[in-house]
């Protein structure tokens, strides 16, 4: 081959990588330019949903999780910080909302294995995702992701970022934000979080269930021995406080997060189920929830249940003729509106009344008598 058909293949091929990246170039160019951040719905995703009871024009700001609270990252201890950034983006002060190296380490593994399993969120990207995209695993989706993530650098400081992650990142056992996860796993505020706790918290987010201080100890120490490690090689601790974390016994809270059964959640619920959306789906499209409640009438019903001297499952609900209910109120660990009544007596007919007549024993003139009967040995009581 000679030089001129050499020289010819060397200038086709290197137009052509050039006029790839050109197009790369102009493509992520105008997917950025397209690409519209919705900053209010980021910046609102953890404040709650808007309610308002019938009788009154005052705002409820409700949060779609029991009892959460928001916390400042200011008020967080360093290493609790440094153990969320340490395993799920140790780039995070440096990138400007993707990780390059994670994205081409991502996608050499996805290629091989032929899935989506390999995600290289950064915090960022998570924080996106969480309040402002779906969970589906499409190339689309991510393209968007990164495109977002990009403007909410460029919108936010990294001590924003951060202070938004951590206050709507999901937890498990419906914890959502870490103030409301430090109450349910340790029974404490998230601005007294141990070295050892933070690094629970920050492990168990890849796997909520699997991880988790409850249900699975053995996982979520192990994950945890996993943060503290890249913790000390990143040099945010020292050897001699791994060595003691490692050694040191961790207690977890036995505190439930018992269902939110309160007029405004089931509110809520109801919406949700007409309009074919969930929750945090509610909470980003800013709807506000008109309610039927009577406000008076609902804080005599909750003193009335409160009055009570005995613990039980209680659910009380108030509704006029026009089927409005103006009051509800509900104490139990699970959802009461959701639970399956026993049959009782409405399968008598089919299981008793049925085979006795198709047996001959009775039929609609047999005399029943009201009082206690033995049925070969079987006394009912009732």
């Amino acid at each position: 081959m000679s030089k001129k058909v050499v020289k010819k293949i060397f200038l086709g091929l290197s137009l052509a990588v050039v006029t790839i990246l050109i197009s790369t170039a102009l493509f992520f160019v105008i997917s950025y330019n397209r690409t519209k951040l919705d900053i209010d719905k980021l910046t609102t995703a953890n404040t709650g949903i808007k309610l308002y009871a019938s009788d009154t024009n005052e705002t409820t700001n409700y949060s779609y999780n029991l009892n959460k609270k928001i916390v400042n990252i200011s008020e967080l201890n360093d290493y609790t910080i440094n153990a969320f950034v340490s395993i799920e983006d140790k780039r995070f002060f440096e990138h400007n909302g993707y990780d390059v190296k994670r994205i081409a380490k991502s996608a050499l593994v996805n290629l091989k294995e032929n899935n989506k399993s390999q995600g290289a969120s950064t915090i960022t990207q998570q924080l996106v995702k969480n309040t402002l995209l779906t969970n589906e695993k499409t190339y689309k989706r991510k393209l968007n992701e990164v495109m977002l993530a990009m403007k909410v650098e460029k919108n936010f400081t990294k001590d924003e970022i951060m202070n938004m992650y951590l206050n709507t990142i999901y937890f498990g056992s419906s914890a959502y934000g870490i103030e409301n996860a430090s109450q349910i796993y340790f029974n404490k505020s998230a601005t007294d979080l141990s070295l050892n706790e933070s690094a629970i918290l920050a492990g168990l987010i890849k796997s909520p269930n699997y991880y988790s201080p409850k249900y699975n100890k053995d996982n979520c120490f192990k994950r945890k021995n996993v943060v503290l490690k890249q913790m000390l090689k990143l040099g945010c601790i020292s050897n001699n406080e791994y060595n003691s974390a490692i050694k040191e016994k961790v207690v977890c809270s036995n505190t439930q997060n018992s269902y939110d059964n309160s007029y405004y959640q089931q509110a809520i619920i109801e919406a949700c189920k007409i309009l074919n959306i969930s929750e945090k789906e509610l909470i980003r499209n800013n709807y506000q929830i008109i309610t039927y409640m009577d406000t008076e009438l609902q804080q005599d019903l909750i003193s009335i249940l409160n009055s009570e001297n005995y613990e039980a499952d209680k659910l009380s609900i108030v509704a006029n003729n026009l089927g409005e209910v103006l009051a509800y109120v509900g104490v139990n660990d699970f959802d009461l509106t959701s639970m399956k009544r026993s049959p009782a007596s409405t399968l008598k007919p089919l299981a008793v009344y049925l085979p006795a007549i198709q047996h001959n024993i009775v039929d609609c003139c047999t005399p029943i008598l009201d009082e206690q009967t033995s049925f070969n040995g079987y006394k009912p009581k009732n």
